[in-house]
């Protein structure tokens, strides 16, 4: 396999074997790789490293995958960072749903092959840095002192910067879903 990227992993399973197998697979794919043989470490080792992901077995004793789901999105500092769950334990669909709404970001069944799991966490990094891209964009357009307005194609507001409140006197939330011809003020008539 090709390298992908730089980016870190963190791997957290209380099964040894598999713990290794999904290192080396990762590793080959390009990856740094962290590895933690149970959740609490898990979450010491992500609060310590920051990872730019974390991989977690779902059963584990005492700190399981969803429970250290639930842990991470508590922690500020570790909010984005992309959670795979992945379980042995095969048409599972409750604990799937369960972790997806402790903050998993996916989920993934054993047994897997290589490039699925690749491909899965690929996706999720990429996922990650496109967020990051669009909330710096939006900041800056936030904070520029000139205003920005963006339309679709019928003229329906749909972004509206902190600046357009001060020029205009409207907040975003009365201002979009309006029309930018809103904005342009009528020219008086000429009395007859």
């Amino acid at each position: 396999m090709s390298k992908v990227d730089n980016s870190t992993i963190l791997i957290v399973n209380d099964a040894p074997d598999a713990l290794e197998l999904m290192r080396l697979q990762l590793h080959q794919a390009g990856y740094q790789i962290l590895t933690a043989t149970g959740g609490r470490e898990g979450v010491d080792v992500a609060l310590h490293q920051r990872p730019d992901m974390v991989i977690s077995d779902v059963a584990m004793p005492e700190v399981n995958g969803i429970e250290l789901c639930r842990m991470i999105r508590a922690e500020d500092r570790l909010g984005t960072v992309p959670i795979l769950l992945v379980s042995a334990i095969h048409k599972e669909d409750a604990k799937a749903v369960e972790g997806l709404k402790a903050g998993a970001d996916d989920y993934l069944e054993v047994p897997y092959n290589q490039s699925r799991l690749v491909a899965k966490v690929a996706r999720l990094l990429e996922r990650k840095r496109a967020e990051g891209a669009l909330k710096f964009q939006a900041h800056l357009l936030n904070t520029v002192e000139q205003a920005v307005i963006a339309t679709d194609l019928d003229g329906k507001i749909n972004y509206w910067n902190g600046f357009a409140d001060k020029l205009y006197g409207w907040s975003a939330a009365e201002a979009i879903g309006g029309n930018v011809l809103d904005l342009i003020p009528s020219k008086p008539t000429l009395a007859q």
